[in-house]
């Protein structure tokens, strides 16, 4: 894989992902939510970092379930204390997964540092089970470049200067293999794979100066002064300036990106035809007995589709009593 520039070696690194954390972490659980992860699944975290999603899988998926976390170092990881978690140095572009193994994958900034996501993508793909979710969250720096770029400050000045060493970050970070529009494209590279239900949604939170989330970018600009400068497209002072304006709780503003996450389904295993005659196909008969549920009926096709998909299929003798009125 490329020379990743985030390393967790870094001394300041785990601040840096704290604000991530603090910016990203309440989109990324809602997203999870939707799929439906819940107890008993097997879950990896592709690039684990600070571990806050991960232990937020452990805790969902509970002793009956298992979350494996990866990173090219696992230091932040190895300190959690979950007893359903494996945490495994793993390069996602050469080290093998099982396959056919995960009910839920999931990556967030990750993909789009490697110069070969796509074999990596398809290798995460490859290693859902039938009827397993993945998601991935990657950043799209569309509005960095258009003419005229688009970065959001409110109640402050500096933009166009914000602009300019914000697009100093995206060039250094390419020369390391990152694809500054990735995210855009995550969608499509889902449905190109034959993911069913593919969606996504982006996001771009808007907070105050000075707050917890500031923090990742203001250590991602420390942590990449160096090789900014030595690029020659900023200088010193700039990076002070910048970091100064997103210290002033005076100012609101937003990432520099928006954050795309792309979320489908690998199908289930196809199922011999039935004859004519037969009980229909079982997401057509849970759809059909969903739309007359009073409490769905406001419910979109598209919401009732998603619901339809998070239904398991069990088998029972005749007679077995399935449950009692007033019970789960």
């Amino acid at each position: 894989m490329g020379a990743y520039v985030f390393d967790n070696s870094w001394e300041k690194e785990r601040v840096r992902l704290a604000g991530l954390e603090s910016m990203l972490d309440p989109g990324t659980r809602r997203h999870l939510d939707a799929v439906g992860v819940g107890p008993g699944w097997r879950c990896l975290e592709v690039g684990g970092g600070g571990g806050s999603i991960v232990q937020w899988l452990c805790r969902r998926v509970g002793e009956a379930g298992k979350v494996v976390a990866t990173d090219l170092n696992t230091r932040f990881l190895d300190a959690l204390d979950e007893s359903n978690l494996e945490a495994l140095r793993h390069d996602i572009v050469t080290d093998e997964l099982p396959e056919g193994h995960f009910d839920l994958i999931h990556s967030r900034l990750v993909l789009e540092h490697l110069p070969e996501r796509d074999a990596a993508l398809k290798r995460l793909v490859s290693a859902l089970r039938p009827g397993g979710w993945i998601v991935i969250e990657d950043l799209d720096c569309h509005g960095l470049f258009a003419s005229p770029p688009r970065m959001f400050r409110y109640a402050g000045n500096g933009v166009r200067q914000a602009v300019h060493v914000w697009q100093a970050v995206i060039g250094v970070l390419q020369k390391a293999g990152y694809d500054p529009e990735y995210g855009f494209r995550l969608p499509n590279e889902m449905v190109a794979m034959g993911l069913e239900h593919v969606g996504g949604e982006v996001r771009a939170p808007i907070f105050p100066g000075g707050s917890p989330g500031i923090a990742a970018h203001r250590f991602t600009l420390e942590h990449l002064r160096g090789s900014l400068v030595a690029a020659g497209t900023i200088t010193e002072q700039e990076i002070d300036q910048e970091i100064a304006r997103l210290d002033d709780p005076r100012t609101l503003c937003s990432m520099p990106s928006v954050l795309v996450a792309a979320w489908g389904r690998r199908p289930e295993a196809a199922r011999p035809a039935k004859a004519v005659g037969a009980m229909p196909p079982r997401r057509a008969t849970i759809l059909d007995r969903l739309k007359g549920v009073p409490l769905l009926e406001a419910c979109t096709a598209e919401e009732l589709d998603r619901i339809a998909t998070l239904a398991e299929e069990i088998e029972v003798p005749a007679a077995e009593v399935l449950t009692h009125e007033g019970e789960r």
